[in-house]
């Protein structure tokens, strides 16, 4: 079929006009640059300000890692929480889409829903208005005294959001681990234990570093992991809640009593408390009673045989030789090539290995701990009958853990273990985990 030459002449300025537009359309969009909010140093900030209808909150900074509220009550402000803010803001906020000017009631960017965010210190003045949650992880904002909105990515409105009380500090200790020299826990049942260590100089860094954690029982070695772990979870814990001093007034006798010694003239003491109601804490220096997770209270409420080194086998990863499993049919050793540095089963030969069970036993053996230690005669926990583990090192060395029976009337299946270098400390491990661990050797 043959096309007019008039047919012709209407196509090719369809083609031309059609090329116009779209090239018009892509300048357009080339030349409006979207606005972005300024990058910063978050040291450099001093103030932070969040204002909702006719409610404002100011922050100031009291510290390099501390704000206080000034307005509207006088506390101690939640550093994590305006730190968030910061952290999501301080290398610079591109606006992702322009979506239209006007409508703010529709995106939450006017009235009492809108939330404006003021950010001022050295050489940085700026704000913006926080609407609702968009798609993708955007959130819809605004520049003060314009209409048009846009959608960005600043963590979400949630950040932004909250009355004065919310804001805060809800950090029970608000410390950093190396500022601890000694540590006192006292529980209910008169179990009392206290650790001191000495601070040793420091790294390369300039963090401090510490000798081993001590303790009074000389017969008993210390479990150092135990100890750090406790320092971590106090030092880090954060309320859930914040309750004034005339709730604590139908507390009975604290179920713990933690001190944590600072240095020779400062020292935190805390008081633990279970009601139906939950968990608290109550600081002998705050008017403040705090609602926190009940798991805190677990290794307050031990004995002091529950602060005993639990270690079952301890290396370095990269000193691994072998690993041989034995039992009363069959052994199964696991080696490491010296050259490419993978674990593969040599004995008996033939055997696939599964080589990322095998790492993951790597990793778990190279820091073996117990869960508990019982008390329990070894010839009634079944290492006679039982399995035997031993990871050979690049030094000779040999670590080796016994695996027992089961741990009779235990809601989750517990194997009994013990470590041939202390044959009559005899502790629990979940069966579960034992099993994944025998993946390795294809058991």
């Amino acid at each position: 079929m043959k096309i007019h030459r008039a047919t012709k002449r209407l196509l090719v300025l369809f083609v031309f006009l059609l090329g116009l537009d779209l090239a018009g359309l892509f300048r357009s969009e080339v030349a409006e640059e979207l606005p972005q909010l300024p990058s910063f140093i978050a040291a450099d900030v001093t103030q932070v300000s969040l204002s909702q209808g006719d409610a404002r909150i100011e922050m100031e900074r009291t510290g390099p890692r501390a704000f206080s509220l000034a307005s509207p009550i006088s506390q101690p402000a939640d550093f994590g929480r305006v730190n968030a803010i910061l952290s999501t803001l301080y290398a610079g906020v591109q606006m992702a889409v322009r979506v239209e000017q006007g409508n703010l009631e529709q995106y939450g960017l006017s009235g009492q829903s809108a939330v404006l965010v003021s950010v001022s210190g050295t050489e940085i003045a700026f704000s913006f208005v926080v609407g609702a949650d968009s798609a993708g992880g955007t959130t819809f904002v605004r520049f003060p005294n314009d209409d048009v909105v846009y959608r960005a990515r600043i963590g979400g409105r949630h950040k932004y959001d909250g009355s004065a009380s919310a804001w805060r500090n809800h950090m029970v200790v608000d410390r950093p681990q190396e500022a601890v020299f000694q540590l006192h826990v006292q529980n209910e049942q008169g179990e009392a234990v206290h650790f001191s260590r000495t601070r040793q100089g420091a790294d390369n860094t300039g963090k401090a570093e510490f000798g081993p954690w001590q303790w009074r029982q000389k017969t008993l070695s210390l479990d150092q992991v135990a100890v750090d772990d406790l320092l971590r979870s106090l030092t880090t814990m954060r309320a859930g809640d914040l309750l004034s001093a005339d709730d604590a007034a139908g507390f009975d006798v604290p179920i713990a009593t933690v001190r944590l010694a600072l240095d020779a003239t400062e020292e935190i003491t805390l008081h633990f408390h279970v009601t139906e109601g939950g968990t608290f804490v109550q600081r002998t220096d705050q008017d403040i009673v705090y609602r926190v997770a009940g798991s805190i209270t677990k290794p307050l409420l031990g004995s002091i045989r529950s602060w005993q080194d639990r270690t079952l086998m301890a290396f370095a990863p990269s000193e691994l030789d072998a690993m041989v499993l034995r039992d009363t049919r069959l052994t199964t050793r696991i080696q490491r090539d010296p050259s490419t540095g993978e674990l593969q089963i040599t004995e008996p030969k033939g055997m696939d290995t599964d080589r990322r069970a095998a790492l993951f036993t790597a990793r778990k053996l190279a820091e073996l701990r117990a869960e508990s230690l019982v008390d329990i005669s070894p010839l009634l926990a079944g290492f006679e009958t039982g399995t035997t583990l031993t990871v050979a090192l690049l030094d000779k060395r040999t670590l080796t853990v016994q695996i027992g029976s089961s741990v009779p009337q235990s809601t989750v299946p517990k194997l009994y273990v013990r470590a041939m270098s202390q044959p009559d400390r005899v502790g629990v491990l979940d069966a579960a985990l034992v099993a994944r661990m025998f993946k390795a050797w294809s058991r």
